[in-house]
């Protein structure tokens, strides 16, 4: 019993390492950092707009890795900050028109297969 979890653990991080490489490839392929990637897709998915800490949170990465995808994404002119309502120390991310372009041509394509191949599965392989 032991052995069948061990193999069923060791394709499941086969698997994980294959789909982390794939998006890897993808941001590589969109001239971005996969942090940089992962923010934008975020955003698409968050109606453009989010704070810092959500997306360090979300995403599992460090704030400063965080900080320097942004400040990639602002010198690009795909995003800025704007002071939040909410609390004067935070600050939220929104994509500007060339941002929403840029991932209207490139993130919700992805975004559309991916809802498309996940349809084509049936119910049990959607829910594991």
């Amino acid at each position: 019993m032991n052995h069948d979890i061990d193999a069923m653990l060791k394709n499941l991080n086969c698997r994980d390492k294959e789909i982390d490489a794939m998006y890897y490839k993808i941001a590589v392929n969109l001239n971005l950092s996969e942090s940089a990637f992962w923010i934008l897709y975020m955003l698409t998915s968050a109606g453009q707009e989010c704070s810092q800490q959500e997306i360090s949170q979300k995403l599992s990465i460090s704030r400063q890795t965080v900080n320097s995808a942004i400040c990639s994404l602002i010198q690009r002119g795909y995003i800025f900050l704007e002071r939040s309502s909410i609390s004067t120390r935070r600050k939220n991310i929104r994509m500007t028109e060339k941002g929403i372009r840029f991932v209207e041509e490139s993130i919700i394509p992805l975004q559309k297969a991916e809802r498309e191949a996940f349809l084509k599965m049936d119910p049990p392989s959607q829910n594991q």
